[in-house]
């Protein structure tokens, strides 16, 4: 039971890749549909989507310091108890491991051309789905999208409210997801799989570090029962 939910989040990642992958025509559908009839994508010149992709680029640069800072100021002076300190560390791990290491190294490692880059929408690239492995981009490439990756980690960020405002907080949060998510794609920077997969794969990512302490635990109370039942068997 305890590992159900890691691999309720392992299948949804492995079912969402699979499909994405046995129909890439998903993903320049979408994409067709925010490009105009020339294959530029308008959207991205319109202000207030320019002002939400950059609002959204400078959220973690206040929100990662900021619970830093909490995290040290308790460290330091227990009192007023801000936060609970496991949570700001789970945070800032959750935001390590996933929107900093996974979603940088595959960008790196899959090497997907972004669709305005495509010859599809006027580029000089070739499509590819998601996870082949392309050498079409170096540096800065669409698969998986940091910028989804972000903005559902602000679901982690709720989770350092106390319990009975968890749920009402990520419910909160779902408008916001939605548009900075989504803004990527009506922008040309992203095709559809690499925000859906970005999603999935925080997700594997949160519930994953979540069970870390839990079946750390778990694993030395078996240890445990297994010395004191060796040692009884020893006394007699």
């Amino acid at each position: 039971m305890e590992d159900q939910p890691i691999a309720v989040a392992g299948a949804l990642t492995i079912c969402a890749a699979f499909i994405f992958m046995a129909f890439p025509g998903i993903d320049l559908v979408v994409s067709r549909w925010a490009a105009s009839a020339a294959g530029d994508f308008p959207l991205s010149r319109e202000p207030a989507l320019r002002a939400l992709r950059d609002f959204n680029r400078v959220l973690p640069v206040f929100i990662l310091p900021s619970v830093l800072a909490l995290l040290i100021i308790q460290t330091i002076t227990p009192h007023p108890r801000l936060l609970r300190p496991h949570k700001a560390l789970f945070f800032l791990t959750f935001y390590a491991v996933g929107p900093g290491l996974l979603i940088q190294t595959l960008k790196r490692m899959v090497g997907r051309a972004r669709p305005y880059d495509i010859t599809d929408f006027g580029g000089s690239l070739p499509f590819t789905p998601a996870w082949q492995v392309s050498s079409a981009c170096s540096r800065s490439c669409s698969f998986a999208s940091g910028e989804s990756a972000t903005a559902i980690a602000l679901v982690a960020l709720a989770l350092l409210l106390p319990v009975r405002w968890q749920r009402m907080a990520i419910v909160a949060l779902i408008p916001s997801i939605l548009a900075f998510s989504l803004n990527r794609i009506v922008f040309g920077a992203h095709f559809l799989s690499d925000v859906v997969l970005a999603w999935l794969l925080m997700l594997a990512d949160d519930v994953a570090l979540v069970g870390l302490p839990r079946q750390w635990r778990t694993h030395r109370c078996r240890r445990s029962t297994a010395r004191a039942a060796a040692k009884s068997v020893d006394r007699h």
